[in-house]
């Protein structure tokens, strides 16, 4: 009878990790995979909202609330819920694009601009010009962001309104009056502040070697930014945008303090006071927030995980250790 040898080992494989069971993974594994793949935040929002709305059946069955009422209500929000919707996209379309100066002033500090002030400028600054030029405009964006992010909301709001109301109090332009200006102005004015920080922290966070790469292939810092920084940076924020997306959405409802009739104005004024439902006024303004807040965060999160590059802004798996070897 002839003995069957064993292979030897090779030397790189790890013998600290215990072989996988031969029957499977166990049943705690099998729940987590139910979440897992791409299909995860729909499945997540959906098991959301399932729960959301058997707690409300459930507290409307107790008599906390009346269902019937509330459910003949929704449909009178869908006017309120497009004017926050609204001014929502138009603010943060708009602090979009004035939030990327600000993001490049301050991700890449004012001794690299000046130089590249003075490299590329059409107007010839050279020197101490481009320097000061340079340091100006860092020091402004930086107090622009200090002054949003350590204000409230509220006051920004007021303030603007006030504005508005003492130079032009009969303004209507587009059909709407002064005061949804001066909402749309102050969102604006408040989410640039936000996503500023945001685009910055995604502009430091693309390798540096990706910067050394096209440096080495002969591009120029302008265009370095433009098709390596930016489209990087861009994808790495994608969901601390979403986030300022949903803030913003929420900080609207800080616009019925100046007059506008979006979601929270309704519900407080036509259901709370008028109808005299505070309870039910509340519920219906979580129903409307929830519905829109989570479809929102659970579609970026959907499409991020789609269109993400392997490795961009993650590190890579950790691989497990192996024992260290004693000298021979």
């Amino acid at each position: 009878m002839t003995a069957t040898v064993q292979p030897p080992l090779p030397d790189d494989l790890d013998r600290s990790v215990p072989p996988a069971p031969p029957d499977g993974p166990r049943a705690p594994g099998r729940i987590r995979t139910a979440f897992e793949g791409p299909g995860r935040p729909w499945i997540l929002g959906a098991a959301t909202l399932a729960g959301g709305a058997a707690a409300f059946f459930l507290m409307g069955a107790i008599g906390l609330f009346n269902i019937p009422f509330i459910l003949r209500e929704l449909p009178q929000g869908l006017g309120p819920a497009e004017t926050s919707l609204g001014l929502t996209m138009l603010a943060f379309a708009f602090g979009f694009f004035l939030a990327q100066p600000l993001a490049i002033v301050r991700a890449f500090g004012p001794a690299r601009w000046s130089r590249t002030v003075t490299a590329t400028s059409p107007l010839g600054l050279k020197g101490r010009a481009a320097n000061v030029l340079v340091r100006a405009a860092y020091g402004v964006a930086t107090g622009y962001v200090a002054i949003i992010r350590g204000t409230p909301a509220l006051v920004q709001i007021l303030l603007v309104y006030y504005v508005f109301l003492f130079t032009e109090p009969t303004l209507v332009l587009f059909g709407e009056s002064s005061a949804f200006w001066a909402g749309l102005v102050a969102l604006t004015i408040n989410t640039t502040g936000y996503q500023a920080e945001a685009l910055r922290g995604g502009f430091q966070s693309v390798d540096r070697t990706q910067v050394d790469a096209g440096r080495s292939l002969g591009m120029s810092t302008v265009q370095i930014f433009g098709r390596v920084t930016l489209p990087q940076g861009l994808r790495l924020v994608t969901l601390p945008l979403a986030n300022e997306w949903i803030s913003t959405f929420k900080t609207s409802t800080l616009l019925s303090y100046i007059t506008i009739l979006e979601l929270f104005g309704w519900a407080r004024s036509s259901v709370a006071y008028y109808l005299g439902r505070p309870l039910e006024a509340f519920v219906i303004l979580t129903i409307f927030y929830l519905a829109i807040n989570i479809t929102v965060s659970r579609s970026i999160t959907y499409i991020e995980k789609r269109r993400r590059i392997p490795g961009l802004g993650s590190l890579a798996p950790e691989l497990p250790l192996r024992p260290a070897r004693r000298a021979a």
